[in-house]
């Protein structure tokens, strides 16, 4: 498990944050689901497979258990086989409303990059759950010697009159880029178009996305202020702006909160090991403070570099116009001079020659240079 997967398995799992998430998706906010009223479940799952490819996905499984140190079991094609899945976080609730109590089972999955089969996912863990469901009434069943009023009942193990627990995992997305994976099992199917498949079983997936939130107010732990904060972690100003704004909820971050923030965030901060709460807006700050030095200094020296590269630029555009401009004085300065040893005068010379070119003061400068004297200029 990688340190992003298990700071964020760590945060979620305190019962306070996990009925904030599951309060604030299913419910809107409002606190149906209580701390206290949530018991911590086994996230291992079995699933059961049979035939062939159960068998092919078995050795795999297994190939990938033996690195780990795990014993090895051979399996015939066709036998029942099981494959170990696990959850991030799986808890049991007990919600009691109106004078009725619903048990419900509440997953969590912490993902810090985008999962493409992510509705697969989720749903394979809700179908193990309610298959493991199922052979725990059954089992019980067989314990108490109970087999059912009809044959169906005592060969399923499962009667007419159970029920299962309702089953809802939330997919709680912590990473920076913009979710485009699929949300829906249709989105991930190869569907020809212009068929009816309105009667296709499809699966929603239930994914939280802190860009996507709007009310933060709906939260009712520091959950929404650290979801607030990965909302806007691209923005480094922006973050900014938002714990000085909130600088009373920023300034004494718990610990856990603050180091999930640190590693999805990006946050060059030391967090002490006897530190509880955590000063956020100074870690902030000192971070836009080196920032802005750092900043500093790479415009001083593109500054500089530029200018450099300017000032060659700008000499050698200067040195080019000057150039020229002496080409075509001397051009005309031999022109008159040819003129005038032709016995031609100043006034027609300068009579075929436009201003734009040359001024009459330009001009008769440069008769004089031609000539060597001023005799014969009006």
């Amino acid at each position: 498990m990688g340190k992003k997967d298990a700071v964020s398995k760590h945060y979620m799992s305190k019962n306070e944050i996990f009925a904030d998430a599951v309060n604030f998706y299913f419910f809107d906010g409002r606190e149906k689901v209580k701390p206290e009223d949530l018991e911590s479940g086994d996230a291992e799952e079995l699933e059961l497979l049979y035939g062939k490819h159960a068998a092919v996905h078995a050795v795999v499984e297994q190939e990938k258990n033996w690195e780990k140190g795990k014993r090895k079991h051979k399996r015939r094609d066709g036998d029942l086989i099981s494959v170990q899945r696990y959850r991030d976080i799986l808890k049991r609730c007990v919600i009691r409303e109106y004078g009725r109590t619903v048990y419900v089972i509440y997953g969590i999955e912490a993902q810090s990059e985008i999962h493409y089969a992510m509705p697969v996912k989720s749903m394979l863990y809700d179908a193990l759950n309610y298959a493991a469901q199922v052979s725990e009434i059954a089992d019980g069943h067989a314990k108490d010697g109970n087999r059912g009023k009809s044959a169906g009942e005592f060969l399923s193990g499962f009667h007419r009159t159970d029920r299962l627990r309702p089953v809802r995992t939330l997919v709680i997305y912590f990473g920076s880029a913009v979710w485009n994976g699929p949300r829906t099992l249709k989105e991930m199917l190869c569907l020809p178009e212009g068929e009816d498949f309105s009667s296709l079983n499809d699966y929603r997936l239930d994914l939280l996305v802190p860009g996507e939130i709007e009310d933060f107010s709906k939260f009712h732990t520091e959950l929404g202020a650290v979801l607030e904060v990965l909302k806007v972690m691209e923005d480094r100003e922006a973050m900014a702006e938002l714990m000085c704004e909130k600088s009373n909820v920023y300034e004494r971050l718990p610990r856990d909160a603050a180091e999930l923030l640190r590693i999805f965030a990006k946050i060059d901060m030391e967090i002490e090991e006897d530190e509880e709460e955590i000063n956020m807006c100074r870690a902030i700050d000192e971070m836009m403070a080196e920032a802005r030095e750092e900043g500093r200094e790479a415009g001083m020296r593109l500054g500089e570099e530029m200018g450099r590269k300017v000032g060659i630029r700008l000499g050698e555009k200067t040195g080019r116009e000057i150039g020229r401009k002496e080409g075509r004085e001397n051009l005309m300065t031999n022109m008159m001079r040819n003129f005038s040893r032709s016995g031609v005068s100043f006034e027609e010379v300068s009579s075929f020659i436009s201003e734009e070119d040359f001024s009459r003061d330009q001009l008769r400068g440069l008769w004089e240079k031609a000539c060597g004297d001023k005799t014969g200029i009006m």
